[in-house]
């Protein structure tokens, strides 16, 4: 199959397996991005869908509010 053939599930797919499995990175956060509803039908749940808008996550949420709080710890 051509890249000229493949479909933008396809290629979301292929691009979050490879983050995954690199063995220097490992993404695996990239899953906390993945959220329902899909403008993509074919998209696995697993894979974010980033052609739709991106609206925060839970997890990026948190982080930033960890991130705040430790801050906050060393300005006191």
């Amino acid at each position: 199959m051509d890249s000229e053939e493949k479909t933008s599930e396809i290629i979301m797919t292929e691009v979050v397996r490879r983050m995954i499995a690199n063995e220097i990175s490992g993404r695996v956060d990239v899953l906390c991005y993945s959220r329902f509803p899909k403008a993509l039908p074919g998209l696995p749940s697993w894979v974010p869908d980033w052609k739709s808008n991106s609206i925060r996550s839970y997890y990026q949420i948190n982080e930033a509010a960890v991130e705040e709080n430790r801050r906050d710890l060393f300005l006191e």
